[in-house]
């Protein structure tokens, strides 16, 4: 799963400086005055891919740390292991609620 992130945070640095890159160029060209120039519209397109790798990213990410703290929690109740400090730590960042703790 590291593999993944690391892979996809390149791919979206790219992406995200891809989309600087060719928005600077179409502010010093003035492409949004001059409808023949495309660079505008490939800044529009990267910016739009960028956000939107950007979101999936962070979708991934947040849904991994979830099932994490749900495996923590299952070791430790198999385990019979303390809820100090693993799986409170998970649970408080977390946002859980109270009443279990």
């Amino acid at each position: 799963m590291t593999r993944i992130f690391c892979t996809l945070a390149v791919i979206q640095a790219l992406t995200l400086t891809g989309a600087y890159g060719v928005g600077v160029v179409s502010k010093l060209r003035d492409a949004v005055q001059q409808p023949s120039d495309p660079t505008y519209i490939m800044h529009f397109a990267l910016g739009l891919a960028a956000a939107l790798l950007t979101l999936l990213l962070h979708c991934l990410v947040f849904t991994y740390f979830l099932g994490t703290g749900r495996w923590v929690k299952e070791v430790t109740l198999a385990y019979e292991l303390p809820d100090v400090p693993w799986h409170k730590e998970t649970r408080e960042l977390s946002g859980a609620p109270t009443r279990w703790r």
